[in-house]
């Protein structure tokens, strides 16, 4: 049965100023492309940025983006999606508490823990968030189906819904004009295969990707000989049919099934020297994951200003997590529809639709939990628009969504709450010169509480055994206050865009490291600055140099004596490293070999978890990652890849692991990309 509690707040406390950036690093990145370059072109003025629904330039929109092309993607050497946007953007990438299956992402400093949670992942306008704790699966998205990859900062809360409290990630597939196959091998049991085919015409086109991928032991067995793995099946069909001039028909299928065997944590003082030890000799953690999605659409042009466009979606999903504890099956519904209205005349164009969102969990009884069913609903309607006068672009949307949770279990034990929703955006960019565009925006974003987040686990008070769980408050919704300043400077062989952003935070939501308890953190903010440079170096040479830093603090958050927390005051948020730097170069060496380096850096942070800042770290991050390319004739290629050169220690560092007693404090770490893995591949196109 469950018991209840109240989350009460206590009075406003004071905050000190937050530090300014390094000034000295803001003006070596304003000043390094003109020193370096000279002839040439780095970058696309076609390449679209359609996150917003608003086909913008990406030299010209007014918010702050990344784009990341096929060509890019294709560069990279990466393995998967994960280890694409780990190594390639600025997001910061890790294991989920030893998951390397579905691993977290944090942008804009949410930290490891929850920023996976502010970030709306779609792909072709599909979203990825659950409605529970679970991360955004992005394994099942294959290398062979992206066309392009939208990272927009600070901005798109008013399409994509909420949740978008750091931005989104829109992940736009293509359309398969004859066929490709990849087929790799390595160490620690790699194995690769993807493949794509389709046929791509005016009236008709339709594609098929699909990919196996897999991971052997890195560590020790467990206490039954189990050793950790990973394993990910996908395939997706797309098709699109133009019966005449204003209509288009589609229909998309996807399908994923998962395995993911993963180690607890261990001692920290052991990431150094035992990083594959089975501390405790404890039974690993086991996630399946199965999933079935089906979507049909239709785009209706009334005019040549006037379009309309509606989707529906449908997926189930199983997945089932055997922890230490027990086996929790669970059992997900998801029915999701999307109408939009498209509307231009000269320089204006207008945006407007609706959404809803059905979600359902359905858990089977354990031991330590009776059978439940939660929903959460949401339903929106939205306008968005932009102007355009000269080379100025002047941009404005607005969102009102409703969300409904309901929750009830096999004892009776039942709840609901409803919550109101608002967000809105505003942007300008302009040219000041022929090389150069200003661009500043302002956002209001918000995100409610996922399911998880009104219940708290309880121990057994002898052995610290799991025994079950109680409901500990509801969680208001977080909102965000975000206002983006930056700049784009093109030169002949250099695009270089920084931004300079803050975000003030209201309600922002975290988990009590002891208790478990979720609840909201008062006030807190995040001021950052980011620096983006493309750049090449004569006809053989090309390159990406990207730079993060971020301050992320909690400027206050009252005691709440009845749930255990402690008060916290002007500190920094765990898990947020203030510098990242990614660099990447590629270089020709002759017409046929194209040899690449990878160096990806974030500074050590405060532990998560370690709220109070008691002197728990993060380590630094550092990943080498070399590829090697033959293009062998115009249809077969080769290519040997090494992550991890140096077989650098990585590892996710926790105030309190999960898996072990709530008394335990510091000094744990689950590894995260800590050995050396090489492969070997072959890609074909016909």
């Amino acid at each position: 049965m469950l018991s209840f509690s109240v989350c009460r707040r206590a009075p406003a406390c004071s905050k000190r100023a937050p530090r300014a950036a390094p000034r000295v690093v803001i003006l070596l990145c304003l000043l390094t492309p003109p020193m370096a370059f000279a002839t040439g072109t780095v970058t696309d003025e076609t390449v679209l940025v359609t996150a917003t629904r608003e086909p913008y330039h990406v030299e010209e929109a007014p918010f702050a983006v990344e784009v990341y092309t096929r060509a890019d993607i294709e560069r990279s050497g990466a393995a998967n999606f994960y280890d694409f946007l780990a190594s390639q953007t600025s997001l910061s990438v890790v294991s989920n508490f030893g998951n390397p299956s579905q691993r977290l992402i944090d942008m804009r400093g949410y930290g490891m823990e929850n920023g996976y949670q502010s970030v709306v992942v779609s792909v072709d306008g599909h979203r990825l968030n659950d409605i529970d704790q679970q991360a955004q699966f992005l394994g099942a998205v294959t290398l062979a189906s992206i066309e392009r990859v939208e990272i927009v900062k600070g901005a798109g809360g008013v399409t994509s819904g909420e949740g978008a409290l750091a931005g989104t990630i829109n992940i736009v597939t293509r359309e398969h004009s004859g066929g490709e196959l990849r087929v790799a091998g390595g160490n620690r049991g790699q194995r690769t295969a993807d493949f794509a085919f389709g046929h791509a015409g005016e009236r008709f086109s339709v594609s098929m990707d699909g990919s196996h991928s897999g991971l052997g032991a890195q560590g020790a067995a467990d206490d039954i000989g189990q050793h950790d793995r990973t394993r990910v099946d996908a395939f997706a069909l797309r098709s699109r049919l133009r019966p005449t001039d204003w209509l288009e028909v589609r229909a998309g299928l996807n399908q994923y099934d998962s395995l993911g065997v993963f180690r607890r944590a261990i001692p920290r003082d052991l990431i150094n020297d035992q990083p594959t030890v089975n501390f405790g000799n404890k039974r690993y953690n086991r996630l399946d994951l199965d999933s079935l999605r089906g979507s049909v659409g239709a785009t209706v042009i009334a005019s040549q200003r006037l379009r309309f466009e509606a989707d529906y979606s449908s997926e189930d999903k199983t997945s089932q997590l055997r922890d230490q504890f027990a086996l929790n099956p669970r059992d997900y519904a998801y029915r999701s529809t999307r109408l939009a209205a498209f509307w231009t005349a000269g320089a204006l164009s207008l945006t407007g639709g609706y959404e809803r969102l059905e979600g359902e969990r359905v858990a089977a009884a354990t031991d330590y939990s009776p059978a439940s069913r939660v929903a959460r609903n949401s339903e929106a309607g939205f306008l968005r628009g932009s102007y355009r006068l000269g080379g100025t672009v002047l941009s404005a949307g607005v969102r009102e969504e409703t969300v409904d949770f309901h929750y009830a279990d096999a004892t009776g034990g039942s709840l609901g709450r409803g919550e109101r929703l608002h967000s809105w955006e505003l942007g300008a960019s302009r040219p000041v010169s022929a090389r150069m565009q200003v661009f500043a925006s302002y956002a209001r974003a918000v995100a409610a509480p996922d399911i998880d987040r009104f219940f708290a686990p309880t121990y057994d008070p002898s052995t610290f055994d799991f025994a079950g769980q109680t409901f500990n408050g509801f969680i208001a919704p977080v909102r965000a206050d975000t206002v983006n300043l930056g700049s784009r400077f093109k030169m002949d062989d250099a695009w270089l865009s920084t931004t300079l952003f803050y975000s003030r935070l209201q309600d922002e939501i975290y988990a009590d490291p002891v208790t478990g308890t979720s609840t909201n953190l008062d006030r807190s903010h995040k001021l950052g600055f980011e620096a983006n440079l493309v750049y090449r170096v004569g006809e053989r040479v090309s390159g990406r140099l990207g730079y993060t830093w971020t301050r992320a603090r909690v400027d206050r958050e009252a005691a709440l004596p009845d749930l255990g927390v402690a008060a916290i005051h002007d500190r920094e948020l765990p898990g947020v490293p203030r510098h990242g730097v990614n660099a990447s170069i590629d270089v020709r060496l002759d017409a046929r070999v194209t040899l690449s380096a990878n160096q990806v850096y974030r500074s050590s942070a405060v532990a998560v978890g370690d709220f109070q800042n008691a002197g728990l770290s993060q380590r630094p991050y550092r990943m080498t990652n070399l590829a090697l390319r033959y293009r062998a004739t115009e249809h077969w290629t080769a290519y040997l890849a090494v992550d991890n050169v140096f077989e650098t220690h990585n590892a996710l560092y926790v105030q309190t692991p999960f898996s072990i007693t709530p008394t335990v404090y510091g000094g744990y770490a689950y590894p995260s990309d800590y050995t050396r893995l090489w492969r070997f591949g072959v890609e074909t196109r016909f």
